[in-house]
């Protein structure tokens, strides 16, 4: 009997020991394992906040420019562009990155750096819309353009006179194309005071006139929508001048008494007198011939191109030398760059960013996240000061500005 109540004793023993035993096991799994899971919960929380902020990167595209130049001063220059980068959501820095003026038409870019001190920009594209800087240097409208001493007039969308210092040098213009008159649909005018941009438009191809702020200049291209060759022709009444020049060979004076014509291969011919002149600079070889009678002078240039053909019309005092206007610039573009960082112009939409940065993130459990830059500290997310299991980290990651200027700043990311 009494062996019996001892063996019922020690199986009570038994029961109670293993019941405090699983009853201790309760408590690990109650109170100590959610203590080891929440850390690293927090810290996988803390990857998610961190791989949203990648949402908040934008890109800044870059491609340097280099400029070489037998000119000094201002200068335009016209570039051919081979990226189709829009007008407005570009800007282009010199290498001190102060803003140049610029503007982009046809592939091209139009741009009157000081190239005396300059001769690197960054060109930088973005879905930014930049401000670009106001001048009032140039007046025009559809039938006359001026800038200080210059002057274009038009009539019936056609230029009629140009004129210099109240010097009439140029009487008519007309252009012709595969021996047919060019025609017009469509007449722009875009003036942005530094630069205009006079434009006729048909379909077959686009005339344009590009003055720049205070140079006696007429830029004329003419774009064709083909690639296949056509004839072109440009006929001139100018004023009496006295001398022509064209190379050492070909130069001469002109005398009006009877009629006589030249005829001389050439990307260039200018025509003076003792007080002013003008030039024309071809964009090839070609076919130029003039002849005078009486009071005129009468000029003829023939040519032949495939996608488009310019001639550079300078008016001038008597003692320039336009010819150095030749081939007076080279450039090159770089590769392009892609820039990429925080976007700065999105920080201060504090519900925005959050909702960037709670993706993915349960809704259940918090996050904040602080981006310090030099100046100031954005904070986005739940602040509390009663957080007992929390995992934080600082990162550093780009602030990328939309002129291309990186700059390091905090992210502090706390995760419970």
């Amino acid at each position: 009997m009494h062996h019996q109540q001892k063996k019922a004793s020690t199986q009570i023993d038994t029961i109670i020991s293993v019941s405090l035993f699983l009853l201790y096991l309760s408590w690990v799994f109650f109170f100590i394992r959610p203590n080891l899971s929440s850390d690293t919960s927090t810290e996988s929380l803390n990857k998610i906040v961190e791989t949203n902020i990648k949402r908040l990167y934008w890109n800044v595209h870059r491609i340097v420019l280099f400029v070489k130049s037998n000119i000094s001063g201002e200068e335009p220059l016209i570039l051919d562009f081979p990226l189709s980068w829009s007008y407005n959501n570009t800007i282009i820095k010199d290498s001190a990155f102060e803003n140049e003026f610029f503007y982009t038409d046809e592939g091209r870019i139009l741009i009157m750096p000081n190239l005396s001190t300059k001769n690197l920009f960054y060109i930088m594209n973005s879905n930014f819309s930049y401000e670009h800087k106001a001048f009032n240097q140039i007046i025009a409208n559809y039938s006359f353009i001026t800038t200080r001493d210059f002057r274009v007039d038009f009539y019936n969308n056609r230029i009629s006179n140009i004129t210099f210092k109240n010097y009439t040098l140029v009487k008519s213009f007309s252009t012709s194309l595969n021996n047919r008159a060019l025609d017009v649909e469509n007449t722009t005018l875009r003036n942005l005071n530094r630069i205009l941009v006079y434009k006729t438009i048909s379909k077959e191809y686009n005339n344009t006139y590009y003055v720049f702020a205070y140079k006696p200049r007429l830029y004329y291209f003419v774009d064709h929508k083909d690639n296949t060759q056509h004839n072109i022709s440009l006929e001139f009444e100018l004023a009496n001048f006295t001398n022509f020049y064209s190379n050492n060979k070909n130069t001469n004076t002109l005398n009006y008494s009877n009629q006589k014509c030249f005829n001389i291969t050439s990307d260039y011919i200018d025509f003076y007198n003792n007080d002013v002149g003008i030039s024309f600079l071809l964009s090839k070889n070609s076919e130029i011939t003039f002849c005078t009678s009486n009071d005129y002078l009468y000029l003829i240039i023939n040519s032949t191109f495939n996608t488009n053909f310019y001639c550079l019309i300078v008016a001038h005092n008597s003692t320039t030398q336009t010819s150095l206007l030749r081939d007076s610039y080279y450039y090159s573009f770089g590769n392009v760059e892609v820039l990429s960082g925080i976007n700065p112009s999105i920080l201060r939409n504090t519900t925005y960013v959050y909702n960037i940065l709670s993706q993915n993130f349960p809704t259940s459990r918090h996050f904040s996240v602080y981006i310090t830059t030099h100046n100031e500290t954005f904070v986005y997310g739940t602040l509390t000061s009663d957080i007992v299991n929390v995992y934080a980290k600082t990162i550093i990651k780009p602030l990328l500005y939309e002129n291309g200027s990186v700059e390091d700043v905090k992210v502090s990311i706390a995760t419970w």
